[in-house]
């Protein structure tokens, strides 16, 4: 059972998606988007 307020955050990109549900059925865009599209200095680190 998922507690009533509850935040996905990806402390890398800090691209945050207040509905937990989705992100476990998959909704996981946001997160590659903001993964792929990160500047390219940040991604050598």
């Amino acid at each position: 059972m998922l507690q009533r307020y509850q935040l996905v955050e990806d402390h890398r990109t800090e691209v945050e998606m207040g509905n937990v549900q989705a992100v476990l059925d998959g909704e996981l865009w946001p997160f590659i988007w903001a993964w792929l599209e990160r500047p390219e200095t940040a991604a050598r680190e």
